[in-house]
């Protein structure tokens, strides 16, 4: 047996064949994409936090990144003159 199942909606009666990768995929990427995890869904400060912590982290490596780059960019540019 492979964990396959169907999830049928209440609403329109669709059905969808999941397999267990997609089954996988089907909870995790809503929850860690939205932060709809149950202790965060309890926490809602703590929500806010973690997700200004994770949006943060983000401007931050973009701006190393960049800067990163620009360096790059000089230093090429001087060795060609």
């Amino acid at each position: 047996m492979d964990n396959s199942c169907y999830y049928i909606d209440p609403r329109n009666g669709q059905f969808r064949y999941v397999n267990t990768p997609s089954r996988w995929h089907h909870r995790m990427y809503p929850a860690l994409h939205s932060l709809n995890l149950k202790f965060l869904v309890d926490h809602p400060v703590v929500r806010n936090i973690v997700m200004w912590g994770i949006v943060l982290g983000g401007i931050v490596r973009l701006l190393v990144r960049c800067m990163a780059r620009d360096k790059y960019i000089r230093r090429k540019a001087r060795r060609e003159k």
